[in-house]
């Protein structure tokens, strides 16, 4: 597999960025609940743009707690757990890169093949980012790998997801992204397995 951008995320880093986002966005939420309650006792009709704006705010809140609490089970729990045998051991960080166009048409390529079983797409783009984290092993082959990917907490995944979203993008356009791949941490060199 072929990244580039590599980033080690620190998962305490990262569950604090995530705290603070959330943090944010629920005191946008709640200012936003107290000027739609201010313009209803006044009897006007509240715009649709503050009543999207607040739902924006909740549905990015919920999806970044979601993710921080896939952090969460991957410092504190992973190593642990037996339900999820192939991490094996206690991690503070895993290292993640963006997979590069010719992996994302092999993934698309595989995915048509396997006739696209739920979930497949999501646990072959992560696995094609991973580059360190404690369920790889040297000398795994790309489709072990995937399983085992597919294997782990789905919270973790949707966290994996994002993150592997965002450093492919190279201005960390992402919806649910709070800071920039540069934001994260530091990245290193890029990584051809």
């Amino acid at each position: 597999m072929t990244t580039f951008n590599d980033t080690e995320i620190n998962f305490d880093d990262e569950e604090q960025r995530l705290q603070e986002r959330i943090d944010e966005l629920e005191a946008g939420a709640d200012s936003l609940r107290e000027q739609i309650q201010n313009i209803q006792s006044k009897g006007n009709d509240v715009p649709q743009a503050k009543r999207d704006a607040l739902q924006q705010a909740v549905s990015e809140a919920s999806t970044l707690s979601t993710h921080r609490k896939g952090v969460v089970w991957a410092r504190d729990h992973a190593a642990d757990s037996d339900d999820f045998p192939a991490w094996d051991e206690a991690a503070d960080s895993i290292t993640l890169g963006a997979p590069r166009a010719r992996t994302i048409q092999r993934l698309q390529s595989d995915i048509q093949s396997a006739g696209d079983t739920q979930g497949s797409e999501q646990s072959l783009y992560i696995a094609d980012a991973v580059v360190e984290a404690p369920f790889k092993d040297d000398g795994m082959a790309d489709g072990e790998l995937a399983g085992v990917v597919g294997q782990l907490h789905p919270w973790f995944l949707e966290w994996a997801e994002d993150r592997v979203d965002a450093l492919m993008d190279p201005e960390g356009n992402v919806p649910s992204s709070a800071a920039s791949p540069a934001e994260m941490s530091t990245p290193n060199s890029s990584t051809e397995e």
